[in-house]
């Protein structure tokens, strides 16, 4: 499986319903700016620290991503994303890590940056 470098992370874009009464050509459809973590690397820098990548974000991870931000990847015939951490707007569903973290407690856990 691929393996993102430093703080770069392969999203799979998730595609939401079009829940409009009117149908649109998809060619005219906004795409969804969430995407589902697939592969992280291994570390990003913060206050200019190396952090592990684990301490933020793990596979299975619900993130939000900015409109142009992006890299399209095409591996093993499948779409994906390749984001940097801080190109990130946020984490919609966590699986691990962030539960509960606020900017206080990051500023405990990797100082002020």
């Amino acid at each position: 499986m691929f393996k993102p470098i430093l703080d770069r992370i392969l999203l799979k874009r998730i595609e939401e319903e079009d829940k409009s009464i009117i149908q649109t050509p998809d060619a005219f459809r906004q795409k969804s700016n969430k995407g589902e973590v697939v592969a992280l690397g291994q570390f990003f820098q913060f206050g200019g620290q190396l952090f592990p990548m684990s301490e933020v974000l793990s596979v299975g991870d619900i993130v939000l991503f900015g409109e142009f931000n992006w890299q399209p990847v095409k591996i093993d015939e499948e779409e994906y994303l390749l984001v940097r951490i801080a190109d990130l707007l946020g984490v919609e569903k966590k699986c691990g890590a962030l539960e509960g973290l606020n900017e206080t407690s990051v500023q405990m856990k990797f100082g002020n940056a």
